[in-house]
């Protein structure tokens, strides 16, 4: 069984899902358990990593981890999705907007905010996908949701077009930055175009191509190990503990190992990637908050 992450460049025009039914169509009715770490809308493009067999386990340390995104922003509309999949609802003029403006603004939406997400999204009210009900024209007060973004910086300004680098964490949508930025200066904006960056440790730099992925396969269904990055890349933001055979095989077992000496150096709330003295990933752990040792919380056997 193949165990680990492939960095997917997923282009513009397919959904979160239709990746995963590409990779998994050369293999036929065989059974290769795939699932994306986070979704990308249709229209965005850029990394979108997979989990392959037991890295699943794994895939909310990917989803919960930062992101940084290229965004271009029209400014000048708005429209319903808040973003270029949909007609343009209202028309206002931009020509007074300068870069001074838009700096002067782009800070309110860095640090700890509250953002409401657009009406046509996935999320669920009241057991119902808002996108649903926004088809049906049913009025849905959105709540606000807490969302962090460590920076926004502006790349350039070419009235009514602006691009913005974002870093931000879980929950952002990039779309309601934009909308949100257009009621700001007071003309309206819209998401044109977006492309994830990276994804906690997946970067587009070294990500491959779903086009390119997916012919390979049809060739050769076996070379998608080839593809597979190791399963603890997803821990790699984490401190790292190395600990003799003997204790690993404790971890392995989901014992708790006392390591005071070594886990006074780190916060209490800190998770680990743990490995055996031949280098191998055994665990991610924890501090036991009451016995002070090291807690395994996810175990994996080679």
């Amino acid at each position: 069984m193949i165990n680990g992450f492939i960095n997917i460049y997923k282009p513009t025009g397919i959904t979160s899902m239709d990746v995963i039914r590409q990779i998994k169509r050369p293999y036929g009715k065989k059974d290769i358990k795939v699932g994306h770490c986070g979704t990308l809308d249709p229209l965005a493009e850029g990394v979108l990593p997979l989990a392959i067999g037991n890295a699943s386990r794994l895939a909310e340390y990917v989803v919960n981890g930062e992101k940084t995104y290229f965004a271009e922003i029209t400014l000048g509309g708005e429209t319903a999705t808040y973003d270029a999949e949909s007609p343009i609802l209202t028309k206002k003029p931009t020509s007074h907007i300068n870069v001074e403006m838009i700096d002067s603004v782009l800070p309110e939406f860095v640090g700890d905010i509250y953002q409401k997400p657009p009406i046509y999204s996935a999320l669920k009210y009241q057991g119902k996908r808002l996108y649903d009900l926004a088809r049906k024209n049913i009025d849905v007060d959105i709540p606000s949701r807490k969302i962090t973004v460590s920076a926004i910086e502006l790349l350039s300004y070419d009235c009514p077009k602006l691009e913005l680098r974002v870093t931000c964490g879980k929950g952002t949508y990039i779309r309601s930055i934009a909308h949100d930025l257009g009621i700001l200066l007071g003309c309206g904006a819209f998401l044109q175009k977006l492309i994830r960056e990276s994804c906690s440790n997946f970067h587009h730099l070294n990500s491959i191509h779903l086009s390119d992925l997916t012919e390979r396969l049809l060739i050769d269904p076996d070379s998608l190990a080839q593809h597979v990055i190791p399963i603890d890349t997803a821990m790699k933001h984490f401190p790292k503990i190395c600990v003799p055979g003997v204790i690993a095989k404790r971890i392995k077992n989901g014992m708790e190992i006392d390591l005071a000496h070594i886990l006074t150096k780190f916060d209490r709330n800190a998770i680990f990637r743990t490995y055996d003295s031949h280098g191998s990933f055994c665990a991610v752990s924890t501090v036991n908050p009451i016995s002070g040792k090291l807690k395994p919380v996810k175990v994996f056997h080679e």
